[in-house]
């Protein structure tokens, strides 16, 4: 079985950094960002270690069904050629969107974001106001995945995560 947080301190160690990072972001000011949400893991501790209330608005984005193959193929993964195959296998469960946002729900400060980012030629900046937070205006969209928004939000250009008003 696929275990992301195998190691005896590997798990530890990642949520000490999740956290001091975030803490010193709280400190700067500005909306959180998580791309590849799976579970919510670790939203779900910031959000409860630092306290909600700290967070202004906490973007959580998944495709909820694995990597897309517009986006990611086996060449990407030179070493481990059907990693894409096991990888999709473990992360299209069903259900997990659905479980995700009951699970963040309670916090009105939490917008979650199913789907994938579309690439372009030419990167433009992209700020959160975007990305409406109406889930009825995001449907028919493609948003970021786990992989995709990475790859897309920094190739270019920093995502800059203010928001205007309107």
């Amino acid at each position: 079985m696929y275990d992301q947080y195998n190691g005896p301190d590997a798990i530890a160690w990642r949520l000490n950094t999740l956290v001091w990072a975030g803490r010193r972001a709280c400190q700067i000011g500005g909306e959180f960002v998580e791309c590849g949400t799976f579970k919510g893991d670790m939203a779900w501790v910031m959000l409860n270690t630092i306290g909600a209330e700290r967070i202004s608005r906490f973007w959580l984005f998944d495709s909820f069904e694995g990597f897309s193959p517009n986006y990611s193929n086996a060449e990407d993964f030179p070493e481990s050629p059907r990693f894409l195959e096991f990888a999709n296998g473990f992360y299209r469960q069903p259900g997990l969107y659905e479980y995700v946002g009951a699970r963040f729900e309670p916090f009105a400060n939490v917008t979650l974001v199913k789907g994938f980012y579309p690439r372009r030629s030419t990167p433009r900046r992209r700020t959160i106001s975007d990305f409406s937070t109406s889930t009825s205006a995001l449907r028919g969209r493609k948003l970021p995945s786990s992989n995709d928004c990475s790859n897309v939000c920094w190739q270019a250009e920093p995502l800059s995560l203010t928001t205007t008003a309107g």
